[in-house]
């Protein structure tokens, strides 16, 4: 598969991925970089035609059908990739240093 063999070379930083389960190998591929990765999120467009049974297990996120309603379903990506690049607030330490007192 020229993705696999792309990704090997290159092996980038990857936090989402999503994939269009109608592709042939697609599972195989998501399964290994998850493997390779477990921070990974994995994203699935599912429809009649490919449903990841294999590797649904992996997918966080769920859409149906792009072709019937692209602007929508580009409207929840980003919000989606918004959420996963958003900065998470660590942990906060509150200092109280007592006065002194004569």
């Amino acid at each position: 598969m020229q993705a696999r063999s792309l990704l090997r070379l290159h092996k980038p930083k990857v936090g989402l991925l999503i994939i269009n389960c109608r592709v042939h190998g697609v599972c195989d591929l998501a399964m290994e970089m998850v493997r390779n990765d477990r921070s990974l999120a994995v994203a699935g467009i599912l429809s009649a035609q490919g449903q990841c049974s294999r590797c649904r297990h992996l997918l966080r996120e769920l859409f149906q059908d792009p072709e019937d309603r692209l602007p929508e379903l580009l409207e929840q990506w980003v919000t989606m990739i918004r959420k996963r690049l958003a900065p998470t607030p660590g942990p906060h330490l509150v200092v109280h240093w007592p006065r002194n007192r004569p």
